[in-house]
């Protein structure tokens, strides 16, 4: 059987956090499971999603940058930006 695992990073202005995330997640082997990062971007206005996208995936299957949208009424942030990473 095999497992795919997905990992949601719901992200806002955090450049030199998020390098560090990525690079540390795709360093990972999960004894020859796919998986996937996914990285919402919360509408950073600074290098944050240029960023995500100049990283490496090394073991990681693929990583998948999504702009996030902007925040409709009832929703909290990282909430909704993980609500559309799952999407």
């Amino acid at each position: 059987m095999t497992l795919s695992v997905a990992v949601i990073i719901p992200t806002y202005r955090r450049p030199q956090l998020l390098a560090r995330c990525l690079e540390a997640l795709t360093r990972q082997s999960l004894s020859g499971q796919s998986y996937e990062v996914i990285v919402v971007d919360d509408r950073s206005d600074d290098a944050t999603l240029e960023l995500a996208r100049a990283i490496p995936s090394n073991h990681a299957r693929r990583i998948v940058v999504v702009p996030g949208h902007p925040l409709p009424k009832g929703w909290m942030g990282k909430p909704w930006a993980c609500a559309q990473g799952v999407k």
